[in-house]
């Protein structure tokens, strides 16, 4: 035996209820989802989850009120004008730690990290002078031969004297003047001079490889493409044997050339 299906005709009775319900339930979903919009727009205002004081720790060279500001001018505004950039989830941390690196050449290094859910703490590492570079303007360069921070001749770190500088070389700060490599074997050579008996002045460049490293008793000619560790051993070694001298060129192998007050230039 067959079934017939009931079939419910559509009243108007029914489509005005079915049509209520549906509204109702419209305006119970705009109604919560406001109220969560407004729940997390409250969340993100509390100033217990809001970043207030910026400290900075680390610095000598570098201002540290002028940090605060980046910080500060970092941080202003919301994101899409909603969530504020001081919500302790929000906060900007790479993008300032970037502004500064940028910004701030004596800054090697930079960190902001939260050390509480108010604050944070930029802890910055700043570039140490190893030596002075003087052109047209002299610069206090790190390690790696980077340029951070201008200085004056007066300044006592081994100097640098570019012997052939111009006016368009007086934008250096900011770059690497010069190379890590060299830099670093240079350093370490006028360092260890005085156990020569050497007394280092400064050092003279042009551009090129060969160096002219300035003491009291003469120059030592040098050059960047060789070793010059096995060039101080050298002149370590022969040293002794050498009588007072206007200068000592060591670029030549295991061969010494030596100027003395006389003129001659014999070779060792």
């Amino acid at each position: 035996m067959l079934r017939r299906k009931k079939v419910l005709l559509e009243t108007p009775n029914r489509r005005r209820r079915r049509r209520i319900r549906l509204i109702r339930r419209m305006i119970v979903l705009v109604l919560a989802c406001g109220l969560l919009i407004g729940l997390c727009m409250w969340i993100v205002r509390i100033p217990a989850l809001t970043i207030q004081t910026v400290t900075v720790s680390g610095t000598s060279r570098t201002d540290a009120d002028a940090l605060k500001r980046v910080a500060d001018d970092m941080s202003s505004g919301a994101y899409g004008y909603i969530v504020p950039k001081r919500f302790v989830i929000g906060y900007p941390r790479h993008e300032i730690a970037e502004r500064i690196l940028n910004d701030f050449k004596t800054v090697h290094q930079v960190k902001v990290r939260r050390t509480s859910l108010t604050s944070v703490e930029i802890a910055v590492k700043e570039r140490s002078t190893a030596a002075l570079y003087c052109g047209m303007e002299c610069y206090h360069l790190d390690d790696q031969g980077y340029a951070f921070e201008t200085g004056m001749p007066t300044d006592s770190f081994t100097r640098f004297v570019n012997v052939r500088a111009t006016s368009s070389d007086a934008s250096g700060l900011g770059t690497s003047l010069i190379e890590p490599r060299v830099m670093h074997d240079l350093v370490d050579f006028t360092r260890q001079l005085e156990t020569v008996g050497l007394k280092f002045q400064f050092v003279e460049m042009d551009g090129n490889d060969r160096v002219n490293v300035v003491t009291e008793q003469g120059r030592l000619i040098i050059s960047t493409k060789e070793s010059l560790v096995e060039q101080f051993e050298l002149l370590k070694t022969a040293l002794p044997s050498i009588p007072t001298f206007s200068y000592i060129d060591l670029r030549f192998g295991k061969k010494i050339f030596y100027k003395t007050s006389a003129s001659s230039t014999p070779a060792i």
